[in-house]
């Protein structure tokens, strides 16, 4: 078991000069993803910090760069998504096609303001394993399905093997295929083959080295 130190994620969450902003200009794509994605951050106390810790992983790692080939942080957001999904029994997110097509439909403008985020997404959380456990098995679940040519789907909350003729998701171009809500397209798009492997490396790595750390911190190291 892995125990995951409160002062250090005060720390992380409280640094403000740590945190990167998004500016928004005319995107309603983009506001109504930044809804959601609060949205479920409120859905279990777990999914916040959960998401926090990895982004902290991959950063503390050097694979949290879309520039650099790895993975964005909408894209580890993503994959947190769509383990808590279909890695957990019971889950700890349902599929989100039914709020994405809500979604869809309002008007940022003049409906969005009326939606509340705690209230939005509707669904009764069962599991109860400690975040510790839940971190570990992130990182097993991801160690394994990265080996493998499938699209993830947070959608429909599912998987797909690929066919290689699904323009802008599905194309011989990409190492790794994460289905974007809204879009339809690939948030994976700019990972690279020679980062990719060292991605999963670092998947492996963490699995490898969870087993026998005594404290948190040590996750963290080379």
């Amino acid at each position: 078991m892995v125990r995951i130190n409160k002062q250090w994620y005060q720390r992380r969450v409280r640094g403000i000069s740590e945190c990167d902003v998004d500016i928004n200009i005319n995107n309603t794509v983009g506001i109504k993803n930044s809804f959601l994605l609060k949205s479920i951050s409120l859905v279990d106390e777990r999914i916040a910090p959960l998401i926090i810790t990895i982004k902290a992983w991959a950063k503390a790692q050097d694979i949290n760069s879309a520039f650099q080939g790895t993975l964005s942080s909408y894209l580890l957001v993503s994959m947190v998504m769509y383990f808590l999904q279909t890695g957990l029994s019971p889950p700890l997110l349902p599929p989100l096609r039914q709020y994405v097509d809500t979604l869809q439909s309002v008007n940022v403008n003049t409906q969005l303001q009326s939606l509340q985020p705690a209230k939005f997404i509707k669904f009764q959380v069962r599991n109860k394993e400690q975040l510790g456990e839940v971190l570990v098995k992130f990182f097993q679940f991801w160690a394994r399905k990265l080996r493998q040519n499938k699209i993830f789907s947070v959608y429909t909350a599912q998987e797909q093997i690929r066919t290689y003729n699904k323009p802008f998701l599905d194309t011989s171009a990409y190492v790794l295929c994460v289905e974007e809500p809204f879009l339809k397209d690939n948030i994976a798009r700019a990972v690279r083959g020679e980062q990719f492997k060292t991605v999963k490396q670092k998947f492996q790595q963490a699995c490898d080295k969870i087993k026998d750390i005594a404290t948190f911190e040590e996750l963290f190291e080379e």
